[in-house]
């Protein structure tokens, strides 16, 4: 069972997904967009206060303790996961 929406565009004019969320009802957006095989993995929101909140994803908190960060500006980034005892 998908909770997709639809597929559109942020203000940036990136392809996002935009969900439903199962947990609190309330809509919320995937960015890249997300392929079609891969929409199993988005049943929830995952935000703090959800009952689908799994810290295990929580993106701001792998920022936040190091465990991956970004490299290049807005338009074309990476992602590095990492701990914070790697090297950079």
């Amino acid at each position: 069972m998908s909770n997709k929406i639809a597929d559109t565009f942020n203000e940036f004019g990136t392809p996002v997904t935009l969900f439903a969320c199962l947990g609190c009802e309330s809509t919320f957006t995937v960015c890249p967009a997300v392929e079609d095989k891969h929409l199993d993995q988005w049943s929830g929101c995952l935000g703090r206060g959800c009952s689908t909140y799994d810290d295990s994803r929580d993106a701001d908190k792998m920022f936040d303790e190091g465990k991956v960060r970004r490299v290049g500006d807005r338009s074309c980034f990476t992602v590095i996961a990492g701990s914070k005892d790697t090297p950079q």
